[in-house]
């Protein structure tokens, strides 16, 4: 099956093309808040390099959090008109889901921070399966300080994501250990291997596109504002 993939949940964002088992394009782009000018443009000169068209394509795939409030809200547009467009289902994965796949072979406990700005960290664990290559999420995806993320700090475990980066020093304080080079960054190829792998599971349901909506860990700005506003 044709996979399109989508992530426009941080600052880098961007596309990956996906036929069966094999990636034939991973593409990031600077979206510096214009998620819907960048992605757009991306997506097309993708299409055209592969010789892909609309009809051709089997399922779409996106992150729809969490990360920017306005870069999951574009995300997830796009890839419902793309899947209404197209006339093909939509499936989507958590931007800490899509993270943690590019450590699928790690064989320990992986920690996935992601910062969250305002001096928080959606935060994640997850266990290797039996099997092995999969992951499994522990628990739910929290918003909080960087120390109440590690307050269960497992000797053995992996910390990737750009939130372990930004609050090294607390990890290390911890005797923690970091992944190496940029693996903790999300990558559109990982939510296509994602897609792919759902597919393939006979137990997994595709969701309607109309259903599907960004994951908000976190209440949006404008909605904290509005309550202040409003002495709640």
């Amino acid at each position: 099956m044709r996979v399109v993939a989508l992530d426009t949940s941080a600052r880098m964002g961007g596309v990956a093309l996906q036929d069966g088992d094999h990636l034939l394009i991973d593409a990031t782009v600077e979206m510096e808040r214009k998620h819907s000018e960048r992605l757009l443009p991306t997506l097309a000169w993708a299409m055209e390099t592969v010789g892909w068209c609309g009809a051709s394509v089997g399922l779409v795939a996106v992150t729809h959090g969490p990360g920017a409030f306005t870069g999951v809200r574009a995300g997830v547009t796009v890839a419902k008109t793309l899947a209404f467009g197209w006339g093909v289902d939509v499936v989507a994965f958590s931007t800490m889901d899509a993270i943690a796949h590019g450590h699928r072979h790690a064989r320990r406990p992986l920690h996935v921070l992601f910062d969250a700005r305002k001096q928080q960290v959606y935060s994640a664990r997850y266990t290797p399966s039996a099997g092995g290559g999969r992951l499994v999420r522990m628990g739910d995806i929290a918003c909080c300080l960087p120390d109440e993320a590690l307050r269960d700090h497992a000797p053995d475990t992996l910390y990737v994501g750009d939130g372990s980066e930004a609050y090294r020093h607390v990890i290390e304080a911890k005797g923690g250990e970091i992944a190496d080079g940029p693996a903790g960054l999300c990558r559109p190829g990982h939510v296509a291997a994602l897609a792919a792998r759902h597919v393939s599971d006979a137990a997994s349901a595709l969701p309607e596109a109309h259903a599907l909506a960004p994951l908000y860990v976190r209440r949006p700005e404008a909605e904290v504002r509005a309550d202040g506003a409003d002495g709640r």
